[in-house]
């Protein structure tokens, strides 16, 4: 699982210039590309590592020395906003680099130990980061936690966070994967962010969301896509469909069977037609 989508390449942006103060330029703005890549790209994980060139990479050995930079040990102990956000998406973009190239497993258990750290520092900083609860609740999965423990910061998450769009898309990724693998039971705040993403979020996040999904996401997913303004439902569909996964229409939608003479074949209709052709 990478844990950083939708979040490490916010990080960057609001922590620019702190950065700077840390890493050469080239290399900030590669760290940036690379994770941009990564939240933007709403593919397969497969289908993302495709995206990402060399040249989205920052420095291994760039971020070994900035590592053990003076600049940076002295960043993790701050509690200035913009500081701890910066150490932060220093780490979490490290972390993407190394799942996307498949390090060693040993490397990237270091990397995610020093991304636990840094977002641990950053919470008793700032308690109320909705996104940084999430964060923690990711990376407690990755590293095999306790469920109890997980409930715990995603109730938080949800708490400080109840409405952020950026931040509810991947943690609807989080808690569908969770819920959809069976370990653990439906959040009642899951609902909500279903909800508040398909009312407000853009058509083609909505069928990314769908498309990755397993079967028990999708029908809560349904059942608010289905309830949506005849046009925007039209538009989910299509993008759904467009991206090769099916979407189960209501009874009353689908086409009869036809009784005609053998080789006729029955000209059947995509989803959001037939949705339309259901409100005609």
């Amino acid at each position: 699982m990478v844990l950083t989508i939708g979040a490490s390449s916010l990080l960057f942006l609001t922590a620019g210039n702190v950065l700077l103060d840390i890493l050469p330029t080239s290399d900030v703005r590669r760290l940036g590309r690379a994770a941009e890549l990564a939240a933007l790209s709403r593919q397969s994980a497969t289908q993302r590592a495709g995206l990402l060139d060399a040249n989205s990479w920052i420095d291994p050995k760039v971020l070994t020395e900035v590592a053990d930079s003076k600049a940076m040990k002295a960043a993790e102990s701050s509690c200035l906003d913009e500081v701890s956000r910066g150490v932060l998406a220093v780490r979490l973009g490290a972390l993407d680099q190394a799942i996307w190239s498949e390090a060693r497993d040993r490397d990237i258990q270091s990397l995610l130990a020093a991304a636990n750290r840094a977002v641990k520092h950053r919470l008793q900083c700032t308690p109320t980061d909705g996104n940084a609860w999430m964060l923690l609740a990711q990376i407690l999965v990755q590293q095999g936690g306790d469920m109890a423990s997980l409930t715990r910061l995603l109730d938080l998450s949800y708490f400080y966070a109840p409405a952020e769009k950026w931040i509810m898309i991947p943690r609807l990724r989080l808690v569908g994967t969770l819920v959809d693998t069976g370990r653990i039971s439906i959040p009642p705040q899951h609902g909500l962010d279903i909800e508040r993403v398909i009312r407000l979020g853009e058509p083609r996040e909505i069928a990314s969301l769908y498309s990755e999904a397993g079967e028990r996401s999708r029908q809560l997913m349904r059942t608010v896509i289905d309830r949506q303004r005849l046009d925007r439902q039209v538009r989910i569909l299509k993008i759904i469909d467009a991206l090769g996964v099916s979407y189960p229409v209501p009874l009353n939608c689908r086409p009869p069977v036809l009784n005609g003479p053998p080789g006729v074949e029955l000209d059947l209709k995509r989803p959001a037609e037939l949705v339309v052709a259901c409100a005609e």
